[in-house]
């Protein structure tokens, strides 16, 4: 028996989209199915991650508000790597104009929430949010990309505390662009 049959045993190819909120998060964000988000995230991180991730914790998806008139937060798929970071992944079909700002605004309430009361600044863990896009957002033709802090004239990193992923679904499908033919 395949894996696949083993952790989705009803699933019908032609009627199944993972990229629907409620699918995204019964393939990634069940206890059960833990292997499958740390791979997931070992695949989109190791190239800035410096480590492999062995383990996550799942976390709350709804980040309320400090004050009752503030937005409420909620996430997708929320989790804490083994080494600290955490992680927050998104999933988003349609293109309502305001994705670069709303995925600032989910990693902004993770990195605040992660600072207790008496706490000191050393201790704010990192955060990183993945947007998986059903639609094309940025002028790059890469389907993935990674914005941080950096310094603008000489490219020096600030620091890793802010990571934010884009995947472009539909540019993976579109394929590497030849350089002749731009």
């Amino acid at each position: 028996m395949s894996s696949q049959h083993h952790y989705f045993p009803e699933i019908n190819a032609r009627t199944f989209n993972p990229m629907n909120d409620v699918a995204f998060k019964f393939i990634f964000g069940k206890e059960e199915r833990k292997d499958i988000t740390i791979a997931f995230l070992n695949a989109v991180l190791s190239p800035s991650l410096k480590h492999e991730i062995k383990d996550i914790v799942f976390q709350q998806t709804e980040l309320a508000p400090e004050n009752i008139e503030d937005k409420l937060t909620r996430l997708d798929v929320a989790c804490t790597l083994d080494s600290g970071e955490q992680v927050d992944v998104e999933v988003q079909v349609m293109n309502y104009k305001n994705m670069q700002r709303r995925t600032l605004f989910y990693w902004a309430q993770m990195y605040l929430m992660s600072l207790k009361k008496g706490q000191d600044y050393r201790e704010l863990k990192p955060a990183i949010t993945i947007n998986i896009l059903a639609f094309e957002l940025l002028p790059q033709d890469n389907p993935v990309s990674m914005y941080g802090i950096y310094n603008i004239e000489t490219g020096d990193r600030l620091n890793d505390d802010l990571a934010i992923y884009f995947l472009e679904i539909p540019k993976f499908a579109k394929g590497p662009k030849n350089p002749s033919t731009r």
